[in-house]
């Protein structure tokens, strides 16, 4: 097994392991907004792993940009409907309290 296809593989195993993680957080947490950061934390370190292989397999090709723009899309989609999801259990939970 080559270095490439060992760290390929690596980051893949973390990956899929950060999104279990996730899983099993959000079935252990108590809160919804406790459950908001498993969701994040799937996002970031999953997300980051899979670039990160793309990048490994296939060093700056268009498919590792891609994978690249992918991460910052899934990056910043993910802080807005995380803090809109935030803000709607607010909402629902305390009603309109503040402007």
């Amino acid at each position: 097994m080559s270095a490439i296809a060992f760290a390929r593989d690596g980051l893949l195993l973390v990956g899929v392991v950060a999104g279990w993680l996730g899983a099993a957080g959000l079935v252990r947490l108590a809160t919804p907004y406790q459950r908001i950061h498993c969701v994040a934390f799937v996002t970031v370190v999953g997300g980051f792993c899979f670039c990160a292989a793309v990048f490994v397999t296939h060093p700056l090709s268009p498919l590792g940009w891609k994978a690249l723009l992918i991460l910052v899309t899934l990056l910043c989609a993910g802080a807005v409907v995380g803090h809109a999801t935030g803000r709607a259990l607010f909402v629902r939970e305390r009603g309109r309290e503040e402007g």
